[in-house]
Formats: structure tokens, sequence, C-alpha cells
């Protein structure tokens, strides 16, 4: 029997078949390092939403309050480009944490309510040019260093 004609083990083919099912969604798109921050954040216990349906689709939203993500976890968030709305209440999120969102410049939404953001961390924000919404309740911020945030962001709605 030619290679071609070959039997399959059962392993084989549904090796085959989940490929075909699995294999060829967002990964094959180039989106690869997306799917693996998908998952990720799913292991923690957070959710995300889409631009819309179809394999090239892009993550809009992430939905992290209330989960154990730390502020190395979000060094995965730079993977999502298309990211406006991201949502870390009640988490053990820092100052660190807050340093590796300022490359994720689409970002229209934060929440970092009941976090441990203080005036330092809020340095890292400045370059979130796109943000309209920031959301600062039951932080250790000051007065002054929202101020100083307001100066830099002036289009910002600033809750706190």
């Amino acid at each position: 029997m030619s290679h071609a004609g070959a039997m399959r083990s059962p392993l084989q083919i549904l090796t085959i078949i989940a490929f075909g099912v699995f294999g060829c969604s967002q990964d094959s798109k180039g989106h690869t390092d997306e799917a693996n921050t998908v998952a990720m954040i799913q292991k923690l216990g957070g959710k995300v939403e889409y631009d819309g349906p179809g394999p090239d689709r892009r993550v809009t939203k992430v939905y992290l309050h209330r989960t154990s993500v730390q502020d190395s976890d979000l060094t995965a968030l730079k993977t999502l480009p298309k990211l406006r709305n991201l949502f870390l209440g009640k988490t053990k999120i820092s100052d660190e944490g807050l340093a590796h969102l300022s490359s994720i410049t689409e970002l229209q939404t934060l929440s970092l309510n009941s976090t441990q953001s203080t005036d330092a961390g809020l340095k890292s924000l400045r370059t979130l040019t796109q943000l309209k919404t920031l959301n600062l309740q039951e932080t250790a911020t000051t007065t002054t260093g929202i101020a100083s945030l307001r100066k830099a962001l002036p289009q910002t709605t600033i809750a706190r």
C-alpha cells in the first residue's frame, strides 16, 4: 500500500480533526500571541470580549476585576493591539503593574478601583492619550497626583 493510502491510527485522525477545528481559528490569522494571552486571562478567571465574530476577531475588552492577576501578568496585554477597555478593580495590581500598561495606547477605559495604585503609578498612564475614563476610587492616589495626570490627559474623566 502506498504512503498516501496508508491506514491512520485513531490518534492521528483525532489530531488531524483537532488541527482542522482549532488550529485554523485565530492562530492561522497570525494572532497566536493574542490567543495565548486570552488563555492566560481565562486561566486567571477573567473574561474577554471581541470586536465581532469570525476568525479574524480581536480582543477589545478585558475583565480581570476580582481575579488573582499579578503585576507581571499585565505584560501579556501588549499582545492585544485593539484593547480599548481594561477592568482591574479589586485586584492586587500596584504601580509596577501600571508601568506595563503604558504601551497600550488604544486604551479608552481603565478601571483601577480598589487596587494598590499610587501617584507614582499614575505617571505611567501619561502615554494613554486615548483614555476617556479612569476609575481610581478606593486607591492611594492623592489630589495632587490626579491633578498632575489631568494636566497630561485633559480629555480623561477621572473618578476618585
